[in-house]
């Protein structure tokens, strides 16, 4: 290894709607929010992630895909930095592995790379994140033949994967922000109450349970009418899903995906009563991942330190 290989350091890096997640190959070296404040009078950055000032402006970069290439830059930038303590004369570079939305254009896929260049990256790998997280649950090459969908915070993403590549996908903005901002909203138009984001779990979780009413401030609302409110993004999602399989079934090994099942990952994979309902139409059968928000930085890690076992999907 050469002197100036000593002074790169590889990060594996998953830009999440809601958290950025950073490993260094060995652990996770970050793991917070993925958001930014700004005072808007002196235009500068005065927080990342948990250390973020709430009376300033607050900005999400990423939903769905970089909304915001300067807030991404910018956390990006002092992610690496808080996660990394320097002890030598010379500041080590980073060669990036980021994973990417599976469904993005070329002009996003270019915003990823120059944001992570502008960051400081000396060199960038990008990987579709349904292969990330595919590698994080091992069905990559184990399974080959099957259906991801990523429920994530900002979307949901499905991917059919035939012989371990992807054969099509499609996502929908759809995750679980909007599923909250649904229930929130129709709270309110109730019973006149903001719910605080520990109240609304609360709320979430007590949907899959076997009562008639919810009980919250000494109210209660019923929860067939909150379940009711949400109908038509369940039928939106399983409509994409649906739609996806029709535009492949021209493919005679899509059967064998479908007859292997689907396969759950990402945060909102955790909310099991959401899955059972998305999945509960589709009539397939379904797994649910154990660790569904460590998969894509596990796989994703894992691609960092095995790039020649991966290195048909990895972009450059």
């Amino acid at each position: 290894m050469s002197f100036w290989d000593r002074l790169t350091k590889k990060l594996a890096i998953d830009p999440g709607s809601e958290r950025l997640r950073i490993s260094d190959g060995e652990k996770i070296i970050f793991n917070q929010p993925s958001k930014i404040s700004i005072n808007t009078d002196l235009q500068k950055v005065t927080g990342i992630g948990l250390n973020t000032i709430t009376i300033e402006k607050i900005i999400y970069p990423v939903n769905n895909v970089m909304q915001d290439f300067y807030a991404f830059e910018n956390l990006l930038r002092g992610s690496t930095t808080q996660s990394i303590v320097e002890k030598k004369w010379f500041q080590s570079s980073f060669w990036m592995y980021l994973s990417i939305p599976t469904t993005i254009t070329e002009v996003e896929k270019r915003a990823y790379r120059d944001s992570a260049e502008h960051a400081g990256a000396s060199a960038v790998n990008m990987l579709f994140q349904s292969c990330a997280a595919a590698v994080g649950l091992n069905i990559l090459f184990k399974k080959k033949d099957f259906v991801l969908v990523d429920f994530s915070a900002s979307k949901v993403e499905i991917t059919i994967f035939i012989n371990s590549l992807i054969k099509d996908g499609q996502s929908t903005t759809i995750g679980t922000w909007k599923i909250r901002k649904v229930i929130k909203n129709h709270i309110f138009r109730t019973t006149k109450e903001i719910l605080n984001n520990e109240e609304l779990d609360t709320i979430i979780n007590h949907l899959a349970k076997e009562t008639k009413y919810i009980s919250f401030r000494g109210k209660q609302i019923l929860k067939d009418e909150v379940i009711e409110i949400l109908e038509k993004y369940f039928y939106f999602i399983e409509d994409e899903i649906l739609e996806l399989f029709e535009r492949a079934s021209s493919d005679p090994q899509i059967h064998k995906a479908l007859a292997n099942g689907i396969f759950f990952t990402g945060g909102g994979s955790e909310i099991k009563w959401l899955v059972d309902r998305i999945a509960k139409m589709i009539k397939l059968n379904y797994v649910i991942s154990s660790n569904p928000t460590l998969d894509n930085i596990n796989g994703i890690t894992e691609v960092m330190n095995n790039p020649k076992k991966f290195e048909d999907y990895l972009m450059v």
